[in-house]
């Protein structure tokens, strides 16, 4: 048997913030971290939403933690996620 995690993003918005407000930035990535666990960007970059605006990434990522094949992995987040106070890195 196969477990995974699926990791979705699916929308932005932004509220006032020094990114809305830089006329430099133009175009946005997402990226996805799991304390240090996984690290990936969005393939895409999309326009930056004004404020009260949503931009629609629709992008998922899968992460492996079966026994058999990942299970330093699954160690891994297994303590991550009972430890909801370690620092993230």
């Amino acid at each position: 048997e196969v477990e995974k995690i699926w990791i979705k993003i699916t929308s932005l918005g932004l509220t006032e913030s020094r990114i809305t407000s830089d006329e430099t930035i133009q175009q946005l990535f997402v990226e996805c971290r799991l304390n240090n666990f996984l690290a990936e960007e969005t393939p895409l970059s999309l326009p930056k939403p004004t404020v009260g605006q949503r931009i629609h990434y629709n992008y998922s990522t899968v992460i492996n933690v079966d026994k058999a094949d990942n299970l330093a992995e699954r160690e891994y987040l297994k303590s991550v996620l009972l430890k909801p106070d370690l620092p993230a890195n």
